[in-house]
């Protein structure tokens, strides 16, 4: 009995400093959380890791979506190009057909522009292994979208998906905090939409300076002069014809657009006016023409008799400034038909005011330049020679008109070709309205409304049963920096189709701009679009 009471108490003895004893608690506690603690931080190491890189798959997802639609294997217009017919089957007995060979160039395409934004070290032991350890696939479809009232396909868009392995970086076996030694990531369906090379018909009117100073050699932004590759002077007027011989090339030479595999409307046409202190119309080669209209005939004649007299020019500017019956000149293009009007202001060209080194040759176009003629444009265009003031809004006024004329081909007509034609006018000035003062009476009418009265008539040329292509104003300063009541009265009237160029590449692709000869490579969307049946 002593036995068993001796046992128990040394026993209660034993359990109660066991108790009392805290040494070492901690190192237990400590073991026994050692394991979810690790597993808490490999959860949330390789958590944000998997959002990390599921953000930089699915940007890499969005890049190829782009890449596959600006290429547009599937509806180019050259389909078999390089990339496309290099492609080979793995068996060397099978050929592959046109279609198996799109295919595997879209799959080569998506995979290599995918991979390049995959984390190397994370996903391959050597960087050299092109992410040969990478388990990844994706898949690719693209369709025609309907993309107007008249269900005519003119966009393609293309879903793109995939998805890859992605290895753990802290991955503990049998570990219920941890993820699996790899985790699929997927992208969802990312959608990327190209506006195909549209046939659109084309009306371009050059309005363009051809006062003295664009004899003057073309200055930059820094007022230093333009040299080109020989050290040579370029002359802003030289500069001007071999862009505008570049760029008719580009609108009307369909052999050129065939080996540049782009689409040009065989419609496409270009007419030009040439402007200095007024503007010439078409039936009239000796003539310059101000086509504005006075407050009074008394007024129109004192104007008409200083521009007349060397020495008294100065003393005309004021009958500009503050006798030009604005609302009368604004209102004359509702009559507008493309047909020569007659002006009560018109002098000869020999006056030195206005194209006098041109007077007995065409400096506005007497007819449009259709497709393959762009020779006799460069030819016609080249022949021209600057000289005489400024009143660009002349030249603006007169080529408004002429761009009424409407393509009379029958095949040439929005019922056949199922869209409108997009008629443009682009103003190329190097410097401000004068003679030897400014002139501010181009910056009246624009404020009078001018150009919105000049978009509205030439757009009622419209098929409504089509979609609108709204007639685009712009303004190109070249090689001169506008005044700013000037540019402001011009960014009004043009609205974002406003540019400054000071070298022959600004302006080229100046030009390029204002006509979209810039295909589009695509644009990402946030939903599935609409396609084509």
């Amino acid at each position: 009995m002593k036995n068993i009471v001796y046992i128990a108490k040394n026993s209660y003895k034993a359990t109660l400093h066991f108790y009392k004893n805290e040494s070492g608690v901690y190192s237990v506690m400590m073991g026994l959380l050692s394991v979810v603690l690790v597993g808490l931080i490999a959860f949330a190491v390789d958590g944000s890791g998997l959002l990390l890189d599921k953000a930089r798959f699915v940007q890499g997802m969005e890049q190829a979506s782009l890449a596959l639609v600006a290429e547009n294997n599937a509806y180019r217009q050259n389909q078999k190009h390089d990339d496309v017919t290099r492609q080979k089957s793995n068996d060397s007995n099978e050929t592959l057909n046109l279609d198996q060979q799109q295919k595997q160039r879209n799959q080569e395409l998506i995979r290599g522009i995918v991979q390049s934004y995959y984390l190397g070290n994370t996903y391959r032991s050597n960087p050299q292994d092109n992410n040969k350890d990478i388990t990844d696939e994706y898949k690719s479809d693209c369709h025609l979208v309907d993309s107007n009232a008249n269900g005519i396909p003119k966009t393609v868009a293309c879903e793109v998906s995939g998805n890859f392995d992605r290895p753990s970086w802290l991955y503990l076996k049998d570990q219920a905090l941890s993820f699996d030694k790899t985790e699929k990531i997927s992208s969802g369906s990312v959608y990327a939409q190209k506006n195909q090379d549209e046939v659109i018909p084309l009306d371009l009117m050059l309005v363009s300076d051809f006062s003295g100073s664009m004899n003057d050699p073309l200055l930059d932004k820094n007022q230093k002069e333009v040299k080109d590759q020989y050290g040579r002077s370029q002359p802003k007027v030289k500069v001007l014809k071999e862009v505008v011989e570049s760029v008719s090339a580009d609108l009307l030479d369909s052999k050129k657009a065939k080996q540049e595999n782009r689409n040009i409307s065989p419609f496409n046409r270009i007419g030009f006016v040439s402007f200095a202190f007024g503007a010439q119309q078409r039936r009239d080669a000796k003539k310059c023409y101000i086509p504005f209209f006075f407050d009074s005939e008394s007024n129109l004649n004192t104007a008409k008799d200083l521009l007349a007299t060397h020495g008294k020019r100065d003393l005309a500017y004021p009958y500009f400034n503050e006798h030009v019956d604005l609302e009368k000149t604004v209102n004359q293009i509702e009559n507008f038909k493309g047909e020569d009007i007659e002006y009560p202001f018109s002098f000869a060209k020999s006056y030195s005011l206005c194209l006098h080194e041109n007077a007995s040759i065409m400096t506005t176009s007497n007819n449009w330049f259709g497709q393959n003629q762009h020779d006799s444009l460069s030819t016609q265009f080249s022949a021209l020679k600057a000289s005489g003031s400024t009143l660009s809004s002349s030249g603006l006024l007169i080529g408004a008109n002429y761009l009424m004329l409407k393509n009379t081909d029958s095949k040439a007509q929005p019922s056949v070709l199922k869209t409108n034609t997009q008629r443009i006018i682009l103003v190329l000035s190097d410097g401000r309205d004068q003679i030897h003062t400014d002139i501010t009476v181009t910056t009246d009418l624009i404020k009078t409304e001018l150009c919105s009265k000049i978009k509205s008539k030439i757009d009622s040329l419209q098929d409504p049963n089509y979609t609108t292509r709204p007639t685009r104003i712009a303004f190109v300063a070249f090689g001169y920096e506008l005044k700013e009541d000037t540019k402001k009265a011009w960014r009004k009237c043009v609205g974002d189709y406003y540019y400054q160029a000071n070298s022959k590449q600004q302006l080229l692709d100046t030009f390029h701009q204002i006509l979209n000869l810039n295909e589009e490579v695509g644009h990402s969307l946030n939903s599935e679009p609409k396609y084509y049946n």
